[in-house]
Formats: C-alpha cells, structure tokens, sequence
C-alpha cells in the first residue's frame, strides 16, 4: 500500500508546472514547450517533480 508520500501523480514536464493527481493529462498551457503532450508519471512528495523535469 502506497503512503501518501508516495502517491503515484502526474506533472508535465514542461515549465507550466501542471499536474494531475489522477489519471495523466494532456498539457495546455500556452506558454509551455511540452503543450499538448500528456503528463509523465511523477512519484515525489515535495510537488517540485524534479524526477519529471529531469527525464
């Protein structure tokens, strides 16, 4: 069982810094380079998705 520490998320990869705690989304953000790509799976606890950003 997964702690709330460990929440399975999403978050784009781009600089909007969007993210989704349930199924991936797709970027909207206008002034993001990675619009209209989906979200990456991101398993952090501080919301800074490092792990996204640097994948």
């Amino acid at each position: 069982m997964q702690t709330e520490e460990q929440k399975t998320h999403y978050a784009c990869a781009g600089e909007c810094s969007g993210s989704s705690d349930g199924a991936p989304e797709t970027c909207g953000s206008d002034a993001c380079s990675k619009k209209g790509q989906k979200f990456v799976e991101c398993h952090c606890a501080d919301s800074a998705h490092k792990e996204v950003k640097t994948s």
